[in-house]
């Protein structure tokens, strides 16, 4: 996960967690919403918003799912017009690495 520590910390308070498993279960649709792409949008998406943002944001890359998260504000959701990208909004939950947990590569994950 990149550059969620200081809004994943608030978010993940509120999350329900399954540590055993290693995962989080955080609620969409209050602080952020999250544009998921597959990853050959997602790669490309993310070399662009690099190279004109100073911080892009908070992106979670799942490799195993060849599928990139974008974490954006509240409410983009329920406007987002777009082909081939799908939506977590409100009423709606995401699975993410457990922040201190091991990812399946063995090293720490968050």
């Amino acid at each position: 996960m990149v550059g969620i520590r200081r809004t994943g910390s608030r978010v993940l308070s509120a999350g329900v967690g399954a540590q055993s498993l290693g995962v989080a279960l955080l609620p969409a649709g209050k602080a952020w919403d999250v544009l998921i792409l597959p990853s050959r949008l997602g790669y490309p998406t993310l070399d662009v918003l690099s190279r004109v943002l100073d911080q892009p944001g908070p992106v979670l890359v799942d490799f195993g799912d060849a599928r990139t998260r974008f974490f954006v504000p509240a409410g983009t959701a329920a406007r987002w017009v777009g082909t081939g990208v799908r939506t977590a909004g409100l009423g709606t939950w995401i699975v993410v690495p457990h922040p201190g947990g091991v990812s399946s590569g063995g090293t720490p994950a968050g």
